[in-house]
């Protein structure tokens, strides 16, 4: 599978007796909000695949973390209730690894509410560590703003103190793992716009909305994402194409759509 395929029905990847892996496409909710979501939970349930739907755990049939609904990529689902209870132990002690492919565009917006409100001035350098194939580690407390709550600032952990807002008890970080400038010739042929930079980045327990955050924090925010961004697009240029899991015998410890960074030139040459 290509990067950013223009899939649009999900799809089951393949399962174990551990869990089921199911592709989600961008604009299906993970699960349903009102009755007439598209939800992979609901499409899950909806499918009549031998032995499965008396396995999957619970109303969210043993959702393992949800993808934000503009998110395209690898959703897992527990097979059974003890691996339900093993995977969600493992994500909260850091033990499950989730790699996305972003494709950003270079910004001099700042991050309402954050503290500092931006990082943009480090931009640059945090792209040529990572195309000298160094990681750049990203980190903060987040706190929810706006209607409702629905977007995160980050807030610096030097400047925890200084919030006069609740933020989260946990710092979350994200791992930039590698970086890919798009030439201007695949600009054209994807329709994106010029200058933009293909990221791999790495988390492990996640917060609401963390990566695109993070991106637009330090002056890199996802093409496409209209929360914390300015440059519109045909989609949310972010995607979960690998989820490492720990070792049990028997079963896959890693699922993916495809091999990351080293996809993307192709996928782009195409």
């Amino acid at each position: 599978m290509m990067p950013f395929a223009e899939e649009k029905e999900p799809f089951i990847i393949g399962q174990d007796d551990r869990v089921c892996a199911v592709y989600k496409p961008c604009g299906f909710h993970s699960v349903s909000q009102k009755k007439s979501d598209h939800s992979i939970v609901s499409w899950l349930y909806d499918q009549r695949i031998p032995g499965l739907k008396g396995s999957l755990v619970g109303r969210e049939l043993g959702l393992v973390y949800r993808l934000d609904q503009a998110t395209s990529g690898i959703l897992l689902f527990a097979a059974n209730r003890d691996s339900f209870i093993r995977l969600r132990q493992a994500q909260n002690e850091l033990a499950i690894a989730k790699r996305y492919i972003s494709i950003s565009a270079p910004s001099e917006c700042e991050l309402p509410g954050s503290l500092p409100k931006t990082m943009k001035e480090r931009q640059s350098f945090f792209i040529e560590e990572l195309l000298s194939n160094k990681e750049v580690y990203i980190e903060s407390f987040f706190r929810p703003y706006g209607p409702k709550g629905a977007l995160v600032s980050c807030i610096a952990p030097e400047f925890a103190s200084k919030s006069n807002k609740p933020i989260t008890k946990e710092i979350y970080i994200s791992k930039y793992i590698a970086a890919y400038k798009v030439m201007e010739v695949s600009n054209v042929k994807r329709q994106l716009p010029n200058g933009v930079v293909c990221l791999e980045v790495e988390i492990h327990k996640g917060f609401r909305h963390q990566i695109r955050a993070h991106s637009a924090w330090i002056g890199l925010p996802i093409l496409g994402d209209m929360l914390y961004g300015e440059q519109d697009s045909n989609r949310l240029w972010l995607e979960a194409f690998l989820v490492c899991l720990p070792q049990q015998d028997g079963c896959r410890n890693e699922w993916k759509l495809y091999d990351g960074i080293k996809d993307i030139a192709q996928y782009l040459s195409i």
